[in-house]
């Protein structure tokens, strides 16, 4: 559901609907439609709120913010080829003690970095 969610995103960002530092109401009712009629998609249907919360609120944009932090941050890499953040032991236990949701990221790819990175570039502050 995440890569489709992002894929209308992208489509709709190249359309030019966005506003301000969000997205118009037709694009959550555009990745409502796709996710109802993609096979892919798993569980209950998608309403244009519960893509919208799930974006902005549950998962997606937090998560990035999260990767992000960590993959700028000093003493940190990024392996693109495994899209996950790297870095010495010691630095993960440094950060992991100040920052304790960071520790999922030591072990958990994160695929659609570059996507959100697209879409939310010029629009979150993430320095």
């Amino acid at each position: 559901d995440d890569a489709i969610l992002i894929r209308v995103l992208k489509q709709q960002k190249d359309l030019g609907n966005t506003s301000g530092a969000g997205w118009k109401q037709q694009v959550w009712h555009a990745v409502a439609a796709a996710l109802s009629t993609s096979e892919a998609s798993k569980g209950a249907p998608k309403t244009a709120a519960k893509c919208s919360d799930h974006w902005s609120n549950v998962s997606l944009k937090k998560n990035f913010m999260d990767v992000h932090a960590l993959r700028t941050a000093s003493g940190f890499g990024w392996d693109d080829g495994r899209k996950l953040v790297t870095a010495s032991e010691s630095i993960w236990q440094d950060k992991i003690a100040r920052m304790p949701q960071a520790k999922q990221w030591k072990t958990t790819p994160f695929p659609l970095y570059d996507d959100i990175d697209y879409l939310v570039h010029s629009v979150v502050a993430t320095g």
